[in-house]
């Protein structure tokens, strides 16, 4: 992994209508918890097999515009937008010190930087919720740790 991280990532949705600023303070841990979720709740979110999510701290992230928020379970909240209803966050309401961004929703410029893509890109961090992951050629080929619910949980496949 890359040991220079940026000091600031950028990104929002697809009309613009929402953007968002991520400072990334000195001494941060990069990168910031790169991982998928093959749920199905984070499926039927974004519309896509597989999630992939970075993890900061919620006081990092100055938003211009204001997404709304789905309950989407108990604990759960997704932040999208309303206008294009790209999906830009998901929220544990248990865990007030993380804000999961979805990784698509970064800029392009942040993405194009071939360092920063490998950095933010690759789930190293590992895949969660596999409880309820769609079998598929994709799940069989990717690597890394898979948990059944969370990094928390019972680790089903250690990725070695």
């Amino acid at each position: 992994m890359s040991t220079q991280m940026p000091n600031i990532l950028t990104g929002g949705c697809l009309c613009k209508e929402i953007q968002y600023t991520i400072k990334i303070p000195k001494g941060t841990s990069w990168p910031p918890d790169p991982h998928t979720c093959w749920c199905t709740q984070c499926r039927k979110a974004t519309g896509s097999i597989i999630t992939h999510l970075l993890t900061f701290d919620p006081s990092t992230v100055k938003w211009n515009g204001t997404p709304t928020e789905f309950e989407s379970s108990a604990q759960g909240r997704r932040g999208f937008c309303t206008k294009c209803g790209t999906s830009l966050y998901f929220r544990d309401t248990g865990l007030p010190a993380e804000i999961e961004i979805c990784t698509g929703s970064l800029d392009e410029e942040i993405l194009e930087n071939p360092q920063l893509a490998k950095d933010l890109c690759d789930p190293s961090c590992g895949r969660f919720w596999c409880k309820r992951e769609i079998k598929s050629t994709i799940y069989e080929n990717s690597a890394g740790k898979r948990w059944l619910e969370g990094s928390k949980s019972r680790l089903m496949y250690d990725g070695e």
